[in-house]
């Protein structure tokens, strides 16, 4: 029995995945977005004031300046894209997620009276899979990897002096200077994509910050509490399987992570508590 396709059907609008989504991908009605957004609840002084603490030590072109004060606006929205921390740009994929961005912010602006649309950068710093981003090709797909020593999240990690050796022919020199030894994988990272962005107004925001998430303990306790996200995406995929498409995810029962300077492992249910995959740890209610 054929499926049909996913990525397919949505790009061309085709009506059996039309009750999946709530706006089309072509032509969607902005208006509706924002009156819709505008209906959420958002601690923008908090969320101000983390981002002002993360861009300490940047100089602000005058268009990311005028981006972070529009913040505190209740008529001011965000476009969002994101993606894991890398080393240097990353795969071309990642700026032109980021281009993509600004320009449809800049074109929800134009077309939406009285609204203000800013563009974020979500990157995401907690990842342990060193591996997967400690290197970068050039030309005729040659290899470059960074040897240092890892210990924890990417983010945190430091850098040490032979981030150099990763560029046999020498750095650029905004690179030489997002990169410089002693600062975190996570501040090179954004140093850098801030020289590229930041005078087109991109928000940067590091998803790490402890004020932030307390913002997300009610989905998080809601989510041990019961199997939201399990169930909730089983019966999506159930539906799709009845209108053609075949299984996109296998969700778990629990689908948090416990993080600590040992790494980021997987919670699952274990007895009346929960424990951690892999670690000695446990908890009861």
């Amino acid at each position: 029995m054929s499926t049909r396709s996913l990525r397919a059907d949505y790009l061309s609008g085709a009506e059996p995945l039309r009750p999946f989504y709530q706006y089309p991908l072509q032509n969607p009605d902005f208006g509706a977005v924002v009156a819709r957004k505008a209906q959420d609840a958002i601690d923008r002084s908090l969320l101000q004031q983390v981002i002002r603490e993360q861009y300490a030590g940047l100089t602000l072109p005058p268009a990311l300046e005028a981006n972070l004060d529009a913040l505190a606006e209740p008529s001011t929205y965000t476009v969002t894209t994101g993606h894991q921390l890398v080393l240097f740009g990353g795969p071309l994929f990642t700026t032109y997620k980021i281009l993509s961005t600004i320009r449809l912010a800049e074109q929800i602006s134009r077309e939406q009276t009285g609204v203000r649309v800013v563009p974020v950068f979500w990157i995401h710093t907690e990842d342990h899979d060193f591996e997967e981003i400690n290197h970068y090709f050039t030309a005729y797909n040659r290899r470059h990897t960074y040897g240092g020593t890892f210990v924890t999240q990417v983010g945190t990690h430091v850098l040490e002096a032979c981030i150099k050796e990763v560029c046999p022919q020498g750095l650029p020199e905004a690179l030489q200077e997002a990169y410089r030894p002693g600062r975190t994988m996570a501040e090179a990272f954004r140093d850098f994509m801030h020289r590229l962005f930041g005078e087109y107004g991109l928000v940067i925001l590091d998803a790490s910050d402890a004020r932030l998430k307390a913002r997300f303990g009610e989905v998080v306790q809601a989510e041990l509490a019961a199997p939201v996200t399990e169930q909730a995406v089983n019966d999506t995929s159930a539906a799709l399987a009845a209108a053609g498409y075949s299984l996109q995810i296998s969700p778990r029962e629990i689908n948090l992570f416990y993080l600590d300077e040992k790494g980021r492992d997987r919670l699952r249910r274990q007895g009346d508590g929960f424990g951690v995959v892999g670690r000695d740890l446990h908890w009861s209610p």
